[in-house]
């Protein structure tokens, strides 16, 4: 259980890091306004041994004020049944642009433990795809 916790404190952190000065907005639940920053959609990758559940409660925070999220499970993680033998970095950053295919807009991008590997690889790979990136390595 703490293991998880400090996951989610870390996410936590990782998701303000890539928010900016706006964290604090995006977080907090306002009435609409005509300055209300536009909302972001936030695509989360899971670190090592986790799967996409491990956002499950960051993700109804960002909801609040009209944020879309969504969180990925690698391959051979979590509902991806991938074979062990095809499980690489690649894969990883393959399944991670899938998802980002579907948007039209730039996303931030939010992961932690090995997900920094994958979230810059894509970022690079993506740019256009990638509005920031945050990520928290665990200690």
């Amino acid at each position: 259980m703490k293991s998880l916790l400090f996951s989610f404190t870390f996410a936590a952190l990782a998701f303000m890091t890539a928010c900016g000065d706006h964290s604090s907005t995006i977080m907090k639940k306002t009435p609409a306004a005509a300055d209300s920053p536009k909302p972001k959609h936030f695509v989360f990758i899971p670190g090592a041994f986790h799967a996409a559940w491990c956002w499950y409660k960051m993700q109804p925070l960002l909801s609040q004020n009209g944020n879309t999220s969504e969180a990925v499970d690698l391959p051979g993680h979590g509902l991806n049944a991938a074979a062990a033998n095809s499980v690489t970095l690649e894969s990883y950053v393959e399944a991670v642009g899938k998802v980002l295919d579907k948007y039209r807009e730039p996303v931030i991008l939010v992961g932690h433990s090995r997900a920094g590997i994958v979230l810059s690889q894509v970022a690079e790979r993506m740019p256009e795809k990638s509005l920031r990136a945050g990520f928290r390595p665990d200690l």
